[in-house]
């Protein structure tokens, strides 16, 4: 079992040499010259979420999820101008941010009817330990995650938040459980981005439907092309800066090669959802248009 997020290079400092060399032998590109790249790389190198992006291919683990989507830090309390991109202005950031609130208002609203509820993968479970502990009274709360240390923060939270008895949480690949249908809610956020087999990702959706009641409820999302990818691309072009866009899809696509480039389209879901006996009930679109969350309700 292996992490797909992060953890590709771990405590290599001789990352920042490679992307130096990677940048230097690629030449410019259409996105950005050289010497653009190789100043990002340097500023990423000055702070502490700019070093781990550098050396995790652009991956987040579940404290720097939290640090980027669930809570993020005061503007004081950046580093620089290139942090504050990163936590403020970068697009699929900022869609990423709006998903996690439609995920909690999914969650809140299904609370009157879920008395057990699966993350999957948890990471530190903010969306759902952070809703009022009395809107949780009486629900069971399973979290499951391949890292430890999400687990590990996802437990410190919810004891922080004295749900601790209400908690219980598995290490395991979200791609191998099985599971049976006990869960009146699921969520899950993430996997799908880092996979480019559709295969895989049908497989996926079945697996969460065989953990749902009938009439269960997955709440899941996706990352939608972008325009600099797609020309048919569903992103509002009013809810979004192209520069920007440039500027992140540099760093992330160009000088870390991240992998959570896996674009889809609701044409191309809507047969898994289907096949895995999943009716979309709804599907709530962040401004942009690039990150939505589908609620889909099992049959």
């Amino acid at each position: 079992m292996a992490l797909i997020s992060h953890g590709f290079r771990p405590h290599c400092e001789r990352s920042v040499d490679l992307a130096v060399k990677r940048v230097r032998k690629r030449g410019d590109l259409g996105s950005g010259t050289v010497e653009e790249q190789l100043a990002l790389i340097r500023e990423l190198d000055t702070f502490p979420l700019g070093r781990w992006i550098l050396r995790n291919r652009g991956g987040l683990n579940a404290e720097w999820t939290d640090y980027l989507i669930a809570c993020p830090p005061p503007p004081e309390k950046l580093s620089c101008e290139l942090e504050w991109f990163l936590v403020y202005e970068a697009p699929t950031v900022q869609a990423s941010r709006e998903r996690y609130w439609h995920f909690q208002d999914a969650i809140q609203a299904e609370l009157y009817r879920a008395h057990r509820i699966a993350s999957i993968p948890c990471g530190r479970m903010s969306e759902v330990l952070t809703l009022a502990p009395e809107d949780l009274q009486g629900v069971e709360i399973f979290g499951f995650d391949l890292d430890s240390d999400a687990l590990r923060l996802a437990q410190s939270l919810a004891v922080e938040r004295r749900l601790g008895r209400q908690v219980s949480l598995r290490r395991g690949d979200a791609w191998d459980l099985e599971l049976s249908p006990e869960f009146d809610l699921i969520t899950t956020n993430g996997l799908t981005i880092y996979e480019p087999s559709e295969a895989k990702v049908a497989e996926l959706y079945r697996r969460f439907a065989a953990g749902l009641v009938p009439g269960g409820l997955l709440v899941t999302s996706y990352l939608t092309p972008p325009p600099d990818l797609d020309r048919r691309s569903s992103w509002d072009p009013a809810e979004y800066d192209p520069e920007a866009l440039r500027l992140e899809s540099l760093i992330f696509r160009d000088i870390c090669g991240t992998p959570w480039q896996n674009h889809r389209t609701e044409a191309v879901l809507a047969p898994m959802f289907d096949d895995a006996g999943l009716d979309i009930e709804r599907v709530i679109w962040d401004r942009a248009r690039a990150f939505p969350t589908v609620l889909l309700r099992k049959r």
